[in-house]
């Protein structure tokens, strides 16, 4: 086991995660029985990435699961469990198999491995959706389970389950996530690995896999790393957001936050930001920008392709911008930016682009039902093409969904 797991083993043992108890391990059969119903089926096979490092995957260690109960810190001022705490759970319980995967089947510090370590990092949230609440005192169980690997970054399954074990009640299944991992080695100089091979028993499920991969690495590299830059801070970047004192239109309900990463937000012994606490802050920017757009407290439904564009370094503060891109009857979809400050001795402070994503929010009534919400104004040619986009797309799942 490497000094990164054993670290980590001994913080779940301890309880002490987030200051409530915590326990993860390898699935027991229950948890498999629950997985198999939830999760495609895959098998395993010695067969490596043109590398000549054999694998011999145990079927037992693509899987995990982390339970936990449920607190006052976990949610907001309704009782339920906020979504961005839904979302670092999703993402946590993710890296915890993943490195688990990398760790024991056949690669680097694993069995007939080299003897490096490896740890693994967000790469990018596919796909994410919360539909059912979660509150106070209610045990949560999160599944993960690999899907599908490709040369140096896994897909990985995650569904969370919840009960109140005190009324008896079932486990009703809350949120489910697609989440992409990238394999590196431990320590100050990181390096891609690649990862132990998973072959789907379908290869339909592997061609579809293989098609995601591809598509969302297009995404990356064609769309998104070329509008990435790197410079200096400059005095404009820690003002307000500037905001347009029309009501309903997009720089009216534009918002920031700014958060300083410190040794607690990051994995034990690694010096960079949990991926799944940068979802969180990243959720509460947004949950700014949608309540001042609908005037109603909202909540997060669902989240659309997160990409990870450089790990965010202890030390550094990231600054998450939000503004609503799209609004439909119900439903509103809010494009957050993730920006890293971070300190470069000699140089100054960096500005860089770390993190993009799209959340979508609804504005509860006392019934629980969506509110209707008012139309967004669009004023730029910037803002109506980004609308027509994410119409494109939400009338797309609107005719899957039939």
């Amino acid at each position: 086991m490497s000094r990164y797991l054993r670290q980590l083993h001994a913080v779940l043992e301890r309880g002490l995660a987030n200051g409530y108890p915590l326990r993860g391990g390898t699935a027991g059969p229950a948890v498999l029985r629950s997985a198999q119903r939830s999760f495609r089926s895959c098998a395993s096979s010695n067969v490596d990435h043109k590398s000549a490092v054999q694998t011999d995957i145990d079927s037992s260690r693509s899987k995990v699961i982390v339970s936990r109960v449920m607190g006052p810190d976990d949610t907001q001022m309704y009782g339920m469990v906020h979504g961005g705490v839904v979302m670092q759970l999703l993402e946590e319980a993710g890296t915890i198999l993943t490195t688990q995967y990398c760790n024991t089947n056949g690669q680097a510090g694993g069995k007939g491995g080299g003897g490096e370590k490896v740890v693994t990092v967000s790469g990018c949230i596919e796909s994410a959706s919360l539909m059912k609440s979660m509150f106070v005192g209610e045990v949560v169980e999160v599944h993960a389970e690999v899907a599908f690997t490709s040369k140096h970054s896994i897909q990985v399954n995650v569904e969370v389950f919840a009960k109140n074990i005190v009324k008896g009640d079932a486990p009703r299944l809350t949120s489910k996530a697609k989440i992409w991992y990238v394999a590196m080695t431990s320590g100050k100089e990181k390096r891609l690995v690649e990862v132990p091979k998973m072959i789907c028993s379908d290869p339909k499920v592997e061609e579809e896999g293989q098609r995601t991969y591809e598509a969302l690495k297009a995404l990356r590299d064609k769309v998104i790393r070329p509008r990435l830059d790197t410079r200096p801070l400059a005095p404009e970047d820690l003002k307000d957001v500037p905001r347009d004192p029309e009501r309903e239109s997009v720089n009216y309900s534009r918002a920031m936050t700014r958060h300083a990463i410190h040794p607690s937000h990051c994995w034990p012994g690694e010096t960079y930001l949990r991926g799944g606490m940068a979802m969180k802050w990243m959720d509460e920017a947004g949950a700014l920008s949608a309540s001042l757009h609908s005037a109603h407290a909202c909540f997060t439904v669902g989240v659309d392709t997160t990409m990870f564009l450089r790990k965010l370094k202890l030390g550094g503060m990231l600054v998450s911008t939000s503004k609503p891109i799209f609004v439909s009857g119900r439903s509103m979809d809010i494009l957050i930016t993730g920006d890293e400050l971070s300190l470069h001795p000699g140089i100054g402070i960096l500005y860089q682009r770390a993190v993009e994503a799209v959340y979508t929010f609804v504005a509860p009534d006392e019934k629980g039902r969506a509110r209707e919400l008012p139309p967004l104004k669009l004023k730029t040619d910037e803002e109506k093409r980004l609308f027509e986009e994410r119409k494109e797309l939400y009338e797309k799942k609107m005719k899957e969904r039939k």
